[in-house]
């Protein structure tokens, strides 16, 4: 009797325990799947040169960049443009920053008013867009200096540490 209700428990929380591994293990798989999927895109973007394709202004063409491609109606790429300032802002960088932006999006005129002075953009039309394959927003890179993609990111904070540090520009050739 005594031995009964102890070894209950245990069975108990040893089914509750494999529950939860399955559970959790799935839930990691799909994290590695999209982090494969990103790596991927990584892959097809490296080395893409963007001066054949955007017009750079004459004062990024001396230090690596970083370019942002943005839909003026995804709220995520009104973050990152304000996460950019707030850096600025704190003074954590002066990084150049471009920002392609969606021309045929109906709040086009509205991102236009709201970041004009404060960022560098581009505008950027369809066909462009579809050339470069540019399907998700934002969409985040590190050019250096002739223009070509040397770095995919996944944020501006993650892309301006990477900028501010010389051996994490050499790890991604990134001159």
């Amino acid at each position: 009797m005594y031995v009964l209700i102890p070894l209950t428990v245990a069975v108990a929380l040893f089914g509750m325990q494999l529950y939860s591994y399955r559970k959790f293990r799935n839930i990691i798989t799909l994290f590695s799947v999209e982090d494969s999927l990103f790596s991927l895109l990584n892959q097809y973007f490296i080395g893409v040169n963007l001066k054949e394709s955007l017009i750079f202004p004459t004062h990024f063409s001396q230090t690596p960049t970083i370019v942002m491609f943005a839909a003026p109606s995804c709220d995520t790429c009104h973050h990152e443009v304000e996460r950019y300032l707030t850096h600025i802002k704190k003074k954590t960088t002066n990084l150049p920053f471009l920002c392609a932006v969606k021309q045929d999006d109906s709040d086009y005129q509205h991102f236009i008013d709201t970041f004009s002075g404060k960022i560098t953009m581009v505008p950027v039309d369809k066909k462009t867009m579809s050339e470069l394959q540019i399907i998700n927003f934002p969409s985040l890179f590190i050019v250096d200096s002739q223009g070509i993609i040397r770095y995919v990111g996944r944020s501006v904070g993650e892309l301006v540490d990477i900028l501010k540090h010389k051996e994490k520009q050499e790890l991604h050739n990134i001159q």
